[in-house]
Protein backbone atom coordinates (compact mmCIF):
# COMPACT_ATOMS: atom_id res chain seq x y z
CA UNK A 1 0.00 0.00 0.00
CA UNK A 2 1.17 3.49 -0.78
CA UNK A 3 1.47 5.61 2.38
CA UNK A 4 1.73 9.00 0.68
CA UNK A 5 -1.75 10.57 0.72
CA UNK A 6 -3.34 7.76 2.75
CA UNK A 7 -5.50 8.37 5.82
CA UNK A 8 -4.47 6.69 9.07
CA UNK A 9 -6.09 6.38 12.49
CA UNK A 10 -3.88 5.48 15.47
CA UNK A 11 -5.25 4.72 18.94
CA UNK A 12 -3.02 5.43 21.90
CA UNK A 13 -1.25 7.76 19.50
CA UNK A 14 0.02 10.45 21.86
CA UNK A 15 2.84 8.53 23.50
CA UNK A 16 5.16 5.55 23.20
CA UNK A 17 4.72 3.22 20.24
CA UNK A 18 1.63 5.02 18.98
CA UNK A 19 3.44 8.35 18.91
CA UNK A 20 6.33 6.86 16.96
CA UNK A 21 3.91 5.34 14.45
CA UNK A 22 2.14 8.67 13.97
CA UNK A 23 5.47 10.40 13.40
CA UNK A 24 6.54 7.79 10.84
CA UNK A 25 3.23 7.95 8.98
CA UNK A 26 3.20 11.74 8.84
CA UNK A 27 6.82 11.80 7.66
CA UNK A 28 5.82 9.58 4.72
CA UNK A 29 2.97 11.88 3.73
CA UNK A 30 -0.02 10.23 5.39
CA UNK A 31 -2.88 12.18 6.92
CA UNK A 32 -3.03 11.10 10.54
CA UNK A 33 -5.79 11.04 13.14
CA UNK A 34 -4.30 10.71 16.62
CA UNK A 35 -6.62 9.14 19.18
CA UNK A 36 -5.71 9.23 22.84
CA UNK A 37 -7.43 9.49 26.21
CA UNK A 38 -4.88 12.09 27.36
CA UNK A 39 -6.22 15.28 25.78
CA UNK A 40 -3.42 17.61 26.87
CA UNK A 41 -0.68 15.29 25.66
CA UNK A 42 -2.54 14.56 22.45
CA UNK A 43 -3.12 18.20 21.54
CA UNK A 44 0.49 19.10 22.21
CA UNK A 45 1.72 16.28 20.00
CA UNK A 46 -0.81 17.09 17.28
CA UNK A 47 0.39 20.70 17.24
CA UNK A 48 3.96 19.47 16.72
CA UNK A 49 2.92 17.32 13.77
CA UNK A 50 0.79 20.10 12.29
CA UNK A 51 3.75 22.47 12.42
CA UNK A 52 5.94 19.92 10.66
CA UNK A 53 3.49 18.44 8.15
CA UNK A 54 0.62 20.88 7.72
CA UNK A 55 -2.46 21.56 9.81
CA UNK A 56 -4.75 20.04 7.20
CA UNK A 57 -3.00 16.68 7.50
CA UNK A 58 -3.27 16.11 11.25
CA UNK A 59 -6.29 15.60 13.51
CA UNK A 60 -6.40 14.90 17.23
CA UNK A 61 -9.44 13.43 18.95
CA UNK A 62 -9.75 12.57 22.61
CA UNK A 63 -11.50 9.23 23.01
CA UNK A 64 -11.71 6.25 25.33
CA UNK A 65 -11.28 3.10 23.23
CA UNK A 66 -13.50 1.18 25.64
CA UNK A 67 -16.43 3.33 24.48
CA UNK A 68 -17.81 2.13 21.15
CA UNK A 69 -19.76 5.37 20.80
CA UNK A 70 -16.73 7.60 21.33
CA UNK A 71 -14.56 5.55 19.00
CA UNK A 72 -17.14 5.52 16.24
CA UNK A 73 -17.55 9.28 16.59
CA UNK A 74 -13.83 9.76 16.04
CA UNK A 75 -13.83 7.47 13.00
CA UNK A 76 -16.63 9.62 11.58
CA UNK A 77 -14.65 12.81 12.26
CA UNK A 78 -11.52 11.35 10.68
CA UNK A 79 -13.39 10.34 7.54
CA UNK A 80 -15.16 13.69 7.25
CA UNK A 81 -12.01 15.73 7.92
CA UNK A 82 -9.23 13.71 6.30
CA UNK A 83 -10.99 11.36 3.88
CA UNK A 84 -11.76 7.62 3.60
CA UNK A 85 -9.73 5.52 6.02
CA UNK A 86 -6.87 3.41 4.66
CA UNK A 87 -4.88 2.49 7.79
CA UNK A 88 -6.02 1.74 11.34
CA UNK A 89 -3.53 1.01 14.11
CA UNK A 90 -5.03 -0.53 17.26
CA UNK A 91 -2.32 0.47 19.69
CA UNK A 92 -3.91 1.69 22.94
CA UNK A 93 -2.95 -0.51 25.88
CA UNK A 94 -2.38 -0.58 29.62
CA UNK A 95 -0.90 -2.85 32.28
CA UNK A 96 -2.93 -3.31 35.45
CA UNK A 97 -3.28 -6.73 37.03
CA UNK A 98 -5.21 -5.41 40.03
CA UNK A 99 -7.89 -3.52 38.11
CA UNK A 100 -7.81 -6.30 35.55
CA UNK A 101 -11.15 -5.53 33.95
CA UNK A 102 -9.74 -2.21 32.77
CA UNK A 103 -6.83 -4.10 31.24
CA UNK A 104 -9.21 -6.39 29.36
CA UNK A 105 -11.44 -3.52 28.25
CA UNK A 106 -8.62 -1.39 26.86
CA UNK A 107 -6.30 -4.06 25.47
CA UNK A 108 -8.88 -6.43 24.00
CA UNK A 109 -12.28 -4.76 23.74
CA UNK A 110 -10.62 -1.65 22.33
CA UNK A 111 -8.94 -3.72 19.64
CA UNK A 112 -12.15 -5.57 18.82
CA UNK A 113 -14.08 -2.30 18.52
CA UNK A 114 -11.35 -0.65 16.47
CA UNK A 115 -11.08 -3.59 14.10
CA UNK A 116 -14.81 -3.89 13.51
CA UNK A 117 -15.09 -0.17 12.85
CA UNK A 118 -12.07 -0.26 10.55
CA UNK A 119 -13.54 -3.09 8.48
CA UNK A 120 -16.81 -1.17 8.13
CA UNK A 121 -15.15 2.11 7.18
CA UNK A 122 -12.77 0.45 4.71
CA UNK A 123 -15.59 -1.41 2.97
CA UNK A 124 -16.78 -0.32 -0.43
CA UNK A 125 -20.36 0.22 0.74
CA UNK A 126 -19.09 3.00 3.01
CA UNK A 127 -16.86 4.63 0.42
CA UNK A 128 -13.71 2.75 1.37
CA UNK A 129 -11.35 0.89 -0.91
CA UNK A 130 -9.74 -1.61 1.43
CA UNK A 131 -6.79 -0.97 3.67
CA UNK A 132 -4.57 -2.25 6.45
CA UNK A 133 -5.31 -2.89 10.12
CA UNK A 134 -2.41 -3.51 12.49
CA UNK A 135 -2.78 -4.28 16.19
CA UNK A 136 -0.08 -3.98 18.84
CA UNK A 137 0.14 -7.30 20.67
CA UNK A 138 3.15 -8.40 22.73
CA UNK A 139 5.66 -11.18 23.20
CA UNK A 140 3.75 -11.91 26.42
CA UNK A 141 0.93 -13.15 24.21
CA UNK A 142 3.29 -15.63 22.57
CA UNK A 143 5.10 -16.95 25.67
CA UNK A 144 2.81 -16.06 28.59
CA UNK A 145 4.54 -18.42 31.00
CA UNK A 146 7.60 -16.17 30.91
CA UNK A 147 5.40 -13.26 31.99
CA UNK A 148 3.56 -15.05 34.80
CA UNK A 149 3.29 -11.80 36.75
CA UNK A 150 1.20 -10.35 33.88
CA UNK A 151 -1.50 -13.02 33.42
CA UNK A 152 -4.28 -10.66 32.37
CA UNK A 153 -2.07 -8.54 30.15
CA UNK A 154 -0.64 -11.66 28.50
CA UNK A 155 -4.11 -13.09 28.01
CA UNK A 156 -5.32 -9.92 26.30
CA UNK A 157 -2.35 -9.93 23.97
CA UNK A 158 -2.80 -13.62 23.14
CA UNK A 159 -6.42 -12.83 22.35
CA UNK A 160 -5.34 -9.96 20.09
CA UNK A 161 -3.18 -12.42 18.16
CA UNK A 162 -6.09 -14.86 17.77
CA UNK A 163 -8.42 -12.01 16.82
CA UNK A 164 -5.96 -10.86 14.16
CA UNK A 165 -5.63 -14.33 12.64
CA UNK A 166 -9.38 -14.86 12.60
CA UNK A 167 -10.16 -11.55 10.90
CA UNK A 168 -7.34 -11.97 8.39
CA UNK A 169 -9.05 -15.13 7.11
CA UNK A 170 -12.50 -13.54 6.97
CA UNK A 171 -13.97 -13.70 3.44
CA UNK A 172 -15.39 -10.20 3.74
CA UNK A 173 -11.95 -8.75 4.42
CA UNK A 174 -10.49 -10.67 1.52
CA UNK A 175 -13.22 -9.43 -0.82
CA UNK A 176 -12.77 -5.84 0.33
CA UNK A 177 -8.98 -5.91 0.12
CA UNK A 178 -8.44 -5.46 3.86
CA UNK A 179 -5.25 -6.88 5.36
CA UNK A 180 -4.93 -7.49 9.12
CA UNK A 181 -1.65 -8.06 10.97
CA UNK A 182 -0.16 -7.74 14.45
CA UNK A 183 3.21 -6.92 15.98
CA UNK A 184 4.53 -8.62 19.11
CA UNK A 185 7.44 -6.56 20.42
CA UNK A 186 9.62 -7.50 23.33
CA UNK A 187 10.45 -4.78 25.85
CA UNK A 188 9.97 -1.29 24.42
CA UNK A 189 11.19 1.86 26.12
CA UNK A 190 7.76 3.38 26.78
CA UNK A 191 5.85 4.48 29.89
CA UNK A 192 4.10 1.10 30.01
CA UNK A 193 7.42 -0.55 30.99
CA UNK A 194 7.47 1.68 34.07
CA UNK A 195 4.90 -0.68 35.58
CA UNK A 196 7.88 -2.78 36.64
CA UNK A 197 8.58 -0.05 39.17
CA UNK A 198 5.16 -0.67 40.71
CA UNK A 199 5.00 -4.37 41.68
CA UNK A 200 1.74 -3.68 43.51
CA UNK A 201 0.07 -3.58 40.08
CA UNK A 202 1.39 -7.03 39.18
CA UNK A 203 0.74 -10.58 40.36
CA UNK A 204 3.29 -12.03 42.81
CA UNK A 205 6.04 -9.77 41.51
CA UNK A 206 8.63 -9.49 44.26
CA UNK A 207 11.03 -6.58 44.42
CA UNK A 208 13.88 -9.01 43.76
CA UNK A 209 12.19 -10.34 40.62
CA UNK A 210 11.38 -6.80 39.56
CA UNK A 211 15.04 -5.81 39.75
CA UNK A 212 16.16 -8.93 37.92
CA UNK A 213 13.60 -8.55 35.17
CA UNK A 214 14.29 -4.85 34.78
CA UNK A 215 18.02 -5.58 34.49
CA UNK A 216 17.58 -8.32 31.90
CA UNK A 217 14.80 -6.63 29.93
CA UNK A 218 15.94 -5.71 26.46
CA UNK A 219 14.32 -2.40 25.69
CA UNK A 220 14.11 -0.97 22.22
CA UNK A 221 13.00 2.41 21.00
CA UNK A 222 9.38 2.88 19.90
CA UNK A 223 10.71 3.95 16.51
CA UNK A 224 11.87 0.37 15.96
CA UNK A 225 8.29 -0.89 16.26
CA UNK A 226 7.14 1.92 13.98
CA UNK A 227 9.62 0.76 11.33
CA UNK A 228 8.12 -2.73 11.33
CA UNK A 229 4.58 -1.35 11.24
CA UNK A 230 5.49 0.74 8.20
CA UNK A 231 6.89 -2.35 6.48
CA UNK A 232 3.64 -4.23 7.14
CA UNK A 233 1.66 -1.38 5.64
CA UNK A 234 3.80 -1.24 2.51
CA UNK A 235 3.97 -5.00 1.88
CA UNK A 236 0.74 -6.02 0.16
CA UNK A 237 1.59 -9.71 0.63
CA UNK A 238 1.36 -9.49 4.42
CA UNK A 239 -2.00 -10.61 5.78
CA UNK A 240 -2.45 -12.55 9.00
CA UNK A 241 1.20 -11.89 9.80
CA UNK A 242 2.17 -12.06 13.47
CA UNK A 243 5.56 -10.37 13.79
CA UNK A 244 7.80 -10.99 16.78
CA UNK A 245 10.38 -8.25 16.99
CA UNK A 246 13.41 -7.35 19.04
CA UNK A 247 15.84 -4.48 18.66
CA UNK A 248 17.86 -6.56 16.20
CA UNK A 249 15.37 -8.54 14.16
CA UNK A 250 11.76 -9.04 13.19
CA UNK A 251 10.36 -12.39 12.14
CA UNK A 252 6.96 -13.79 11.32
CA UNK A 253 5.70 -16.34 13.82
CA UNK A 254 4.13 -19.50 12.47
CA UNK A 255 1.33 -20.53 14.82
CA UNK A 256 -0.57 -23.08 12.80
CA UNK A 257 0.12 -26.80 13.24
CA UNK A 258 -2.11 -28.49 10.61
CA UNK A 259 -1.09 -32.06 11.42
CA UNK A 260 -1.70 -31.62 15.13
CA UNK A 261 -5.01 -29.83 14.56
CA UNK A 262 -6.24 -32.45 12.11
CA UNK A 263 -5.24 -35.21 14.52
CA UNK A 264 -7.01 -33.44 17.36
CA UNK A 265 -10.20 -32.99 15.34
CA UNK A 266 -10.14 -36.64 14.30
CA UNK A 267 -9.68 -37.73 17.92
CA UNK A 268 -12.50 -35.50 19.13
CA UNK A 269 -14.77 -36.77 16.38
CA UNK A 270 -14.00 -40.41 17.24
CA UNK A 271 -14.48 -39.76 20.95
CA UNK A 272 -17.84 -38.14 20.29
CA UNK A 273 -18.98 -41.08 18.22
CA UNK A 274 -17.93 -43.54 20.93
CA UNK A 275 -19.69 -41.53 23.60
CA UNK A 276 -22.88 -41.41 21.60
CA UNK A 277 -22.66 -45.13 20.92
CA UNK A 278 -22.16 -45.84 24.60
CA UNK A 279 -25.26 -43.85 25.51
CA UNK A 280 -27.28 -45.98 23.16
Amino acid sequence: MKIQGSVAVVTGGASGIGKAICQALAAEGAKVCIIDINAAQGRTFADELKHAHGEENILFARADVTSQEELEGVFDDAKDTLGPLDIVINNAGIVDEINWRSCVNVNLMGVISGTRLAVDYMSGKNGGSGGVIISTASVSGLVPEQYHFLPTYGATKAAVIAHTLSWSANPRCQREGIRINAVCPEGVNTPIVDVLKHPELLIDMSEELTRAFDRDLETMKPSRVAEVVMELILDDTKNGAIIHLTAEKAQQVRLECPDMINSFCTTVSASSELAIGHEK
